[in-house]
């Protein structure tokens, strides 16, 4: 996949204002950009802000980790209104001098778009969607204003009787996180630089300047996807290691008899990791091992499986003839 990667970003990034993001899924992975992706959420209540606020963060992405050096990012959905969009803002005067509300004026205008589910009905044994929707009354979109509207009193108006309708630009994608609208920034680093150290430098050259600037009311800013299951794994991974520990060290208290010995081995592991990443380093400067933490777990299992030897034969002496106890080395 790597030797593919040059070939397929001439034609994805040669198109203007085109984002291309080019990777290999893991295979246990799941989306776009496999188990290496960080997302950063930008959420608030209005789009417009979101939008300012997300065009600094990416004009900021993209002088930290350029494309050049092998990053790559996205925005989802784009930093731009692109795509028209009709808006009708109720008129809550008109509203309540024909005595309805505006989600009653919505799902009006709801049954003459999509159709409105009314209920779930049995039919056949299965639940089936009962869609309430009305008779195509509009050739164009322009003309939804003369949709039409029942009044309590019986009487029928236009819905542009009770709304103002305004021709806007809007997003491709609507996003939600939270109940709040959100845009997304996918950022994938270089193969060469570890996820942790890209989620920090996000975080403090990105992220942190933005706070410190200022961001706009009720907008918020957090790293998610492999960043946020990165930390949620490392606190669950807290306590299970040091729960781990204690329980290693009582079991070998119990066998070797003894509360020295089970630190002896214990203390030798670091010291095997040691090991393992200085057998591990050289190679790496030669040739990249894709299976690098199975050599590793190797190694320092290779390391710290010789300890418990000598702490064995001092624990458990055996006894000569002139019954005297004695070590053998």
């Amino acid at each position: 996949m790597r030797e593919l990667e040059p070939i397929l970003r001439g034609p994805v990034f040669r198109e203007p204002g085109t984002f291309g993001f080019i990777s290999q899924p893991s295979i246990f992975g799941r989306g776009i950009g496999g188990s290496r992706k960080i997302d950063l959420d930008i959420s608030g209540p209005e789009l417009e802000t979101i939008l300012s606020v997300a065009n600094r963060a990416f004009g900021r992405i993209m002088k930290i980790m350029p494309r050049k050096e092998g990053h790559q990012w996205r925005p989802n959905p784009g930093l731009e209104l692109g795509a028209p969009e009709i808006q009708l803002v109720p008129n809550r005067l008109r509203l309540s001098d024909a005595g309805l509300s505006a989600k009653e004026v919505a799902e009006a205008i709801d049954v003459f778009n999509d159709g409105r589910r009314v209920l779930q009905v049995t039919v056949g044994g299965k639940l089936t969607d009962l869609v309430l929707k009305g008779k195509q009354s509009v050739d164009a979109t322009q003309d939804i204003g003369e949709l039409p509207v029942v009044l309590p009193t019986g009487h029928v108006i236009p819905v542009k009787a009770l709304t103002h309708i305004t021709l806007t630009a809007g997003p491709t994608q609507i996003r939600h996180r939270e109940r709040l609208r959100t845009i997304t920034l996918d950022i994938r680093p270089a193969p060469g630089i570890p996820l942790e150290a890209a989620i920090s430098r996000l975080r403090e050259e990105v992220i942190k300047p933005l706070r410190t600037e200022g961001l706009p009311p009720q907008i918020k800013m957090r790293l998610t996807g492999t960043a946020d299951k990165l930390i949620e794994t490392r606190d669950a991974l807290g306590l299970n290691m040091v729960l781990a520990l204690v329980i290693v060290y009582l079991v070998m208290a119990v066998l070797f008899e003894s509360f020295i010995y089970p630190l002896i081995i214990m203390l030798s592991v670091p010291v095997a990791a040691v090991g393992g990443i200085g057998g591990l380093a050289p190679l790496n400067l030669v040739t990249y091992q894709a299976l690098d933490i199975y050599w590793f777990t190797r190694l320092c299992f290779t390391f710290a499986q010789k300890t418990p030897l000598p702490v064995k034969r001092l624990s458990a002496p055996h006894k000569t003839g002139f019954g005297q106890s004695s070590c053998r080395p």
